[in-house]
């Protein structure tokens, strides 16, 4: 009840003209529409271009914006089935999570939207396929091994990289769909639909992935952790190789007794190397599981990439750049770095206004300019005029936001609720002063 309190709280704080006129919500409020910057994405914003895979949920897309001519993966999911309204908190909780993670070899995700009928995920888009089609077929043995180690790397740093956030976050359903492979055959892994937090190292007890790559302790209702994910990674580096899984069956029971008592039916051409590494992943004692960065240290992935272990990458303290779907290119735009300040990454966010304009924010030597919202002029008259006029502010000098009762200037409609506090008098020919009359007055 609290909970839906403030949400409805939140929601009477939000000005609609950025949303879709939705009935019901069935996803949180995309943050470009609440922040301001943008409308709600809308599908007619998009050319479908083709089919690119059809999930349990719904059905992904390769759209082309028609505004920025850029390329994405668009997740479209029916509101109106009853699995998928069954799941509405699996979908919540993907996109929450997905939304945190900033890691080369982890899908993006931009933004979401939805109308009266789906919800749609907007997301990196990666050409190659997945890393299914790597399979050897019919018997055949894998000739590339390289690749195969390449792939596992790279799966390996996103699995580490999600393992060491706060809290921690397990995937729960790695297997060769859920890895896509670009031009240069780097993998990304993506679908979080199962993904779940590991709040003060407390177990769980969902039954949930692909059967043949389900962990003991997930079959024995015994609690998983993040070590159910290692387990995973052992299963698919035996199928890459050999083409079948570990444990097979003629039914799902036959599969799971076969997990479970670790019956794996070893190929007499196996590689020793891959071979010792699978046999100290898949244990049956969670915690005997070799842990992520000695199975890069092993001797078959050292053969191929000595200093793997390098290339490990823990989450930092993050403050997310919001993704404007009419504007940002994803080939140009990026995640800020963790390692840079609040102020480097404001320096390098160069047109927002309401990202950047707060109450209390003071910003210091902000030097490019800014759009300002419609919200701020109040007639839907002006919303053109604002589009073209901008600000720019003096260079070198201490901008600070200030509450209300500072003026009441009824001119200046955008600024109703904060003060520029600066030295107007030696600095007016910075200004457009047809557009903003009356201001040496405030």
């Amino acid at each position: 009840y609290l909970k839906r309190q403030i949400i409805i709280k939140k929601m009477n704080n939000i000005n609609t003209y950025f949303l879709n006129e939705v009935k019901h919500r069935f996803l949180p409020l995309p943050r470009n529409a609440t922040e301001e910057l943008e409308h709600e994405p809308n599908i007619t914003d998009f050319e479908i271009k083709k089919e690119l895979g059809v999930g349990s949920y719904g059905k992904v897309y390769l759209v082309k914006h028609k505004k920025t001519k850029a390329e994405y993966a668009l997740k479209m999911i029916n509101k109106l089935d009853k699995i998928n309204q069954e799941g509405k908190a699996y979908f919540n909780r993907e996109i929450e999570i997905m939304y945190k993670l900033n890691h080369q070899n982890i899908v993006k995700l931009y933004s979401h939207f939805e109308d009266n009928n789906y919800c749609y995920f907007l997301m990196q888009y990666i050409p190659n396929g997945d890393a299914f089609d790597l399979i050897p077929k019919n018997g055949k043995k894998q000739e590339n091994m390289k690749l195969v180690a390449s792939i596992l790397k790279d799966l390996i740093c996103a699995i580490y990289y999600i393992h060491n956030m706060k809290p921690k976050i397990m995937h729960r359903d790695i297997k060769p769909e859920n890895l896509l492979l670009d031009e240069n055959n780097n993998a990304y892994l993506i679908d979080f639909g199962w993904s779940n937090y590991i709040i003060n190292n407390r177990r769980r007890y969902t039954i949930c992935g692909t059967p043949f790559y389900l962990p003991p302790e997930m079959i024995n209702e015994k609690g998983h952790d993040e070590n159910a994910d290692i387990w995973n990674i052992g299963v698919l580096l035996f199928e890459l190789i050999t083409g079948k899984v570990p444990f097979e069956g003629n039914d799902i029971e036959e599969v799971g007794n076969n997990i479970v008592n670790l019956k794996i039916k070893w190929p007499s051409d196996m590689n020793n190397d891959a071979k010792d590494l699978i046999s100290k992943i898949l244990r049956l004692n969670q915690n005997e599981r070799l842990p992520l960065e000695k199975i890069l240290s092993h001797k078959f992935f050292k053969q191929y990439f000595p200093s793997a272990v390098n290339d490990l990458i823990k989450p930092g303290i993050i403050k997310y750049k919001i993704f404007v779907v009419s504007r940002d290119n994803p080939k140009t735009w990026n995640l800020p770095n963790p390692r840079k300040s609040f102020n480097q990454i404001n320096n390098n966010n160069n047109q927002n206004s309401n990202f950047l304009i707060k109450r209390n924010r003071t910003l210091k030597e902000y030097k490019s300019n800014f759009r300002l919202s419609p919200k701020k002029y109040g007639t839907n008259n002006d919303l053109e005029k604002s589009n073209n006029n901008k600000i720019s502010y003096v260079e070198k000098k201490i901008i600070k936001i200030k509450p209300k009762s500072y003026y009441s200037n009824n001119n200046l409609n955008y600024c109703s609720n904060y003060k520029i506090d600066n030295n107007y008098s030696n600095h007016k020919n910075k200004y457009n002063e047809t557009d903003y009359t009356n201001y040496n007055k405030t």
